[in-house]
């Protein structure tokens, strides 16, 4: 396999960042379960994680098998709600899972029973942003009451919610508020407190960190503050100054420099994925061509070159092309070029066979 493209993941920056937001989660009286779907699970990454994390949370079965293998015998939490095919396996590697349909946690009490195991079910409540969780609260807490008083292999641990991940909208005071309320009122029902009120993920942090998170949330699920930490601060304009934003840097390789025109030249179609692109035309400008594409990352315009000087134009399957005109460095074929990534372009590189993997000390 080719030295490049590689990911480097620094661990003493890795486990820096853990140390300072389990420091801040402990602080406000909430679990941080380490969300390490966006690494693939790799047991080398996972292992930081132990130290300082409750739980590892994850969405792929075949990840939480490998974890198993590799001796690593924390508590697993799947994030994607079960697949009814999938359950058997559920039971026998995760100790809890997030769910919203009661019929389906019938059949995880059914095989809980099969193979004498306990699981614990997070009731996940939908506050608006429309991806998984009950839309109706009162059918929600009656799924919750009937769980704790006619199953004896599933227990409630508690509710969550998602948000920010397909309707974007963002957690605040009123939507997480809502989540404790709903616990309260199961409570009240079920005559004890839950153990979980997960109030979401990374976009949840600000609430925290500001001293605005409601009472009662107890539990978040974290993965991008972790490993890429720049959400809080690109997108909430926080000051994240106690993370580092460099744990992972993704290195490739120059395989073409050339000045070129700056607009295609010919009757303009489709590009190779059946877009319609636009382009600017800029005069004739020095480009590199780079030994990376869309087959490996997807989104190749999200990635951030280090040096300065540099604007991604885009690419395809297996190449990557940068505007170098503004540049002060030396180009030529096998120059190594770093990049930042952010969660999404994380998670393709690090589920890329072509993309090697070396860690520091």
């Amino acid at each position: 396999m080719s030295a490049y493209p590689c990911l480097e993941f620094d661990l003493p920056k890795l486990r820096h960042n853990l140390l300072e937001l389990s420091k801040r989660c402990n602080a406000a009286g909430i679990r941080l379960a380490g969300a390490v779907k966006g690494v693939q699970s790799q047991p080398t990454l996972v292992r930081e994680y132990l130290p300082y994390c409750d739980q590892l949370a994850l969405s792929r079965l075949s990840q939480a098998k490998m974890l198993r293998q590799a001796g690593i015998t924390a508590d697993l939490l799947m994030l994607r709600l079960p697949m009814p095919s999938e359950i058997p396996d559920l039971v026998a590697l995760a100790q809890y899972s997030l769910n919203s349909q009661f019929r389906v946690i019938q059949q995880i009490e059914e095989e809980c029973t099969r193979q004498n195991k306990r699981h614990k079910v997070i009731l996940m409540a939908d506050e608006g942003d429309l991806r998984e969780g009950y839309w109706d609260k009162a059918q929600l807490t009656q799924d919750a009451v009937r769980i704790e008083r006619q199953m004896h292999a599933v227990s409630l641990a508690g509710v969550g919610v998602n948000l920010g991940c397909y309707g974007s909208v963002l957690p605040s005071r009123e939507n997480l508020g809502d989540l404790v309320q709903i616990a309260r009122e199961i409570e009240q029902r079920i005559g004890r407190k839950l153990e979980i009120v997960s109030g979401g993920a990374t976009t949840s942090l600000h609430l925290m960190l500001t001293g605005a998170m409601p009472e009662g949330i107890n539990h978040l699920r974290v993965g991008e503050a972790i490993m890429n930490a720049r959400d809080l601060h690109d997108r909430r304009g926080m000051n994240t100054d106690f993370l580092d934003p460099h744990v992972v840097t993704l290195k490739a390789e120059v395989v073409e420099v050339f000045s070129k025109p700056s607009h295609p030249v010919g009757e303009i179609d489709l590009d190779a994925f059946g877009h319609k692109r636009a382009y600017l035309d800029r005069g004739i400008r020095r480009r590199a061509l780079l030994a990376l594409g869309r087959q490996d990352l997807g989104y190749l315009e999200d990635l951030r070159p280090r040096l300065p000087g540099i604007q991604i134009l885009g690419g395809s399957s297996d190449h990557l092309i940068l505007d170098i005109e503004d540049s002060q460095e030396e180009w030529y074929p096998g120059k190594i070029v770093c990049f930042d990534l952010d969660y999404g372009t994380l998670m393709f590189a690090t589920n890329s066979s072509d993309i090697s993997i070396r860690y520091l000390e």
